[in-house]
């Protein structure tokens, strides 16, 4: 299935995880996290599935959890208290939201990390960064292919010493142990020799050198302008709310969350579309086709 936004210009998609990502990593608000969390996990159900959903869920969960059991552990400030641990220090409900919160926000930032390892490929970092930033383009281009690459490698090197009496998973735990080495080392090997022939290749072909250029598809264009227009428009308007203190959260000494007034509703609702946009422009697509299906 084709991601409509993932086909949009690659300053249009980073714009979007700036926003986005800012907001979710610097404000911590409960309301803003679930809705940056439950449309980062639909967008990524549509990128991967229920299942590519499910594994970076699975991968997220921890870290709410420790997240949630930890905060109240060590952080004992707040009002509301809850309980004693058996050192005498009290579990406060406002150290338990803060810690949910806390882990949620690194969760919701786990879900749209995984998005964007789909939508923003190589050759666009290469485009937005490439010109002014060569050598830090090609460095975090290079740390984006590495783990696909690294997986894949180690599944060929396993396949291949499976098939000379080597398995991994045969074999006492000391025989298992050192033919996990093996394989380590000789993917430890191939990662240096990929990265060495990788930069020989870069410089031979001149990449980086005053007054090159670089082919690239990417146009911006109309639907571009409007984009980045609105998600402006809509962070602006989240920005608002947090300085006129409509978007107003407070953890310590006591929980307590801004009213549902007009104005935080609209906030809301716009940052919700904010985080949506992916969402939306595949559904938009989505009619369209089946609009132009029907009347052939």
């Amino acid at each position: 299935m084709k991601d409509e936004f993932s086909r949009c210009h690659p300053g249009i998609n980073f714009i979007f995880y700036l926003l986005v990502l800012g907001v979710t990593l610097f404000y911590i608000h409960p309301v803003l996290l679930v809705l940056s969390g439950v449309t980062a996990a639909a967008y990524l159900f549509r990128l991967r599935g229920g299942k590519g959903l499910v594994q970076v869920c699975l991968l997220a969960l921890p870290v709410v959890v420790l997240s949630a059991v930890i905060n109240p552990l060590f952080s004992h400030q707040g009002l509301t208290i809850l309980g004693y641990l058996p050192s005498g220090n009290p579990v406060t409900l406002e150290s338990v939201v803060y810690g949910l919160c806390t882990g949620g926000m690194m969760g919701v930032v786990i879900l749209w990390c995984a998005t964007w390892q789909d939508v923003m490929t190589e050759d666009k970092v290469v485009y937005l960064f490439g010109k002014g930033f060569p050598a830090l383009a090609l460095i975090f281009s290079m740390v984006l292919r590495f783990l696909p690459l690294f997986l894949t490698q180690a599944k060929r090197v396993m396949a291949a010493q499976r098939c000379v009496g080597r398995d991994v998973g045969e074999g006492t735990p000391w025989q298992r142990l050192k033919k996990g080495v093996r394989v380590l080392s000789i993917l430890v090997t191939w990662s240096l020799e990929h990265s060495v022939d990788t930069a020989d290749s870069m410089r031979a072909r001149g990449y980086g050198l005053r007054g090159r250029t670089l082919y690239h598809p990417f146009r911006w264009d109309g639907r571009s302008t409007a984009l980045a227009s609105g998600m402006a428009m809509c962070f602006g308007c989240v920005a608002a709310g947090v300085v006129t203190g409509q978007l107003n959260m407070l953890y310590f000494p006591v929980w307590q969350l801004n009213g549902t007034t007009v104005p935080a509703c609209v906030c809301y609702a716009l940052y919700g579309v904010l985080c949506a946009l992916p969402l939306i422009l595949n559904l938009v697509e989505d009619l369209k086709w089946r609009y132009w299906m029907c009347k052939i």
